[in-house]
């Protein structure tokens, strides 16, 4: 399974091909958060607060970058908020599993409650 995130404006024009990860990609997204150091907070904690790094290793982990030079944190960091926001949503709807604490729980639905 796979999205594609399309960006464009003055600056950039950009197609991001999101796939479901792998356990590789699972390792990897580990190695890019942690480098070898324990993190502070929890995923929770950090992803709710838009940590830069957890979301450049996620979005980093499983995905195929085409007209964009992204090979450090900063240069992450240094992309336009909406590129990042719809990147790494195209993420998290690929890879639901990493991050069940921003899944919506389902809505009962008023007609089947007695």
């Amino acid at each position: 399974m796979t999205k594609t995130v399309t960006y464009k404006d003055d600056a950039y024009d950009v197609t991001l091909v999101v796939r479901q990860g792998t356990r590789r990609d699972r390792i990897r997204f580990d190695q890019l958060r942690f480098g070898g150091q324990r993190p502070i907070g929890s995923l929770e904690e950090r992803v709710a607060t838009h940590d830069g790094l957890d979301s450049y290793a996620a979005c980093m982990a499983v995905t195929e970058i085409e007209g964009l030079e992204v090979g450090s944190l900063d240069q992450f960091l240094d992309l336009p908020d909406a590129l990042v926001d719809e990147w790494f949503a195209a993420v998290v709807e690929e890879n639901p599993h990493w991050f069940p604490f921003l899944q919506t729980p389902p809505t009962s639905d008023a007609s089947t409650e007695s």
